[in-house]
């Protein structure tokens, strides 16, 4: 037997009646019912509350509305961070051809004095178009035309050094690349072939090259052998 005992109902009111629907021992249906809908949804009742205020804000304002923690127009915002990411990649790159140009030495030209070697080279003049060299004794037509380039050589250096006009490349139009012709000993200018000069001297004479007629010379390529760099002087201009 348990010793729990059942708790005792309340006495039935006078007359023995109960309200319909209500059972003995039951609370009132009164009770029951005092606690309203929303009372007993109350989740349901928060959301429903945020999604009228939300609505209301909207007509009122007459735009669009964001949800709290909603992201933004996604194509917009990437839009904006292409259009951000070109405009400084443009930035950059005009400013680093920019620095480009300042830092690019100017090409040396016809009257400047370059070092090449222990030699300093300075390209006085040139003349082309020239169908043959020599006299009528000794002379040679030319392959295409003839050209001479006049240039003075000084040795810096502190000992003899030969100054080799096949070291010395005409450079043309199409960017074709001449050596220096082997009749360059009829010429009645000084010839630069097996050029030696001692040191601390000076010599001027002529560089001959044989390119073809309708080439047009724009530069000169200077080199002290064949281990040395070469420098590009212009001849145009």
């Amino acid at each position: 037997m348990s010793n729990h005992q059942q708790p005792t109902p309340p006495p039935p009111p006078p007359g023995g009646c109960l309200p319909q629907g209500q059972a003995y021992g039951s609370p009132p249906v009164q009770e029951r019912q005092k606690k309203s809908w929303f009372a007993r949804h109350k989740i349901l009742t928060g959301i429903l509350g945020v999604l009228v205020l939300f609505m209301v804000v909207g007509a009122l304002g007459g735009g669009d509305v964001e949800l709290p923690g909603a992201p933004q127009n996604p194509a917009a915002s990437a839009s904006s961070a292409e259009e951000g990411t070109g405009s400084s990649a443009s930035s950059q790159g005009s400013t680093a051809d920019e620095s480009a140009a300042e830092e690019a030495p100017a090409e040396p030209q016809v009257g400047d004095v370059v070092t090449v070697g222990d030699f300093a080279v300075t390209v006085t003049g040139t003349e082309g178009g020239l169908a043959g060299i020599g006299d009528a004794t000794f002379g040679e037509g030319a392959q295409g035309q003839f050209v001479k380039v006049w240039v003075t050589v000084e040795n810096t250096g502190d000992s003899a050094e030969y100054f080799f006009d096949s070291d010395q490349s005409l450079v043309d139009d199409q960017d074709r690349q001449h050596s220096t012709s082997s009749s360059s000993w009829l010429l009645d200018e000084e010839s630069l072939f097996l050029a030696e000069i001692n040191p601390g001297n000076t010599i001027e004479g002529v560089l001959l090259y044989d390119i073809p007629a309708d080439a047009v010379p724009t530069a000169v390529d200077l080199q002290a052998g064949w281990l040395s760099s070469s420098v590009r002087v212009s001849l145009e201009g």
